[in-house]
């Protein structure tokens, strides 16, 4: 496993290592929600409203299942997980974006464009463009049209926003 995997899947303690403070600050919050009283309670509800999601009792059992589930499993998970977003449950959003944060890293870091600034500065302003962008597109995202894929098309789609975004932004 890549250390941005092991980064991101860490669920019941914060790995030490982190550079990044908006990576830091998201695994702290992932290890916190572990922790959370109402977090299980709230988890075992979803099981009742979206059927894909009943069994599991905190959000790192999810993300888990998400990284061995097959191809359908993985789509009926995270399309559950996005409804539920869509719907106003916020921590189902946070599950898929831990579920998605390797890959959304990795499109962070590609977000630079023809950007060769190194600067901390830049690339941390690109996790936080990529990130919001995410967000943006998990809200609008069509579930009842886009049920395959779903572990790329958000990907995809937040890819090229990033990349919209970042054309005007200037390097450093």
């Amino acid at each position: 496993m890549k250390k941005i995997d092991r980064m991101f899947r860490q669920h019941d303690v914060a790995p030490a290592d982190v550079v990044s403070p908006l990576y830091r600050q998201l695994t702290q919050e992932w290890a916190e929600l572990h922790v959370t009283p109402s977090t299980p309670v709230t988890v075992r509800r979803w099981g009742r409203a979206e059927k894909a999601l009943a069994g599991f009792a905190m959000p790192g059992q999810i993300v888990d299942a998400i990284d061995a589930a097959g191809h359908d499993r993985t789509n009926e998970l995270l399309l559950a997980l996005i409804r539920l977003f869509q719907r106003g449950h916020q921590l189902a959003g946070r599950v898929v974006l831990q579920a998605l944060l390797p890959k959304l890293a990795k499109t962070a870091t590609h977000a630079g464009g023809m950007c060769t600034s190194s600067s901390d500065t830049w690339a941390e302003d690109r996790r936080h463009i990529t990130l919001a962008e995410f967000w943006d597109v998990m809200a609008d995202y069509p579930v009842e049209r886009r049920t395959s894929s779903v572990a790329s098309n958000p990907v995809s789609y937040t890819h090229l926003r990033a990349h919209e975004t970042d054309s005007y932004l200037v390097c450093r």
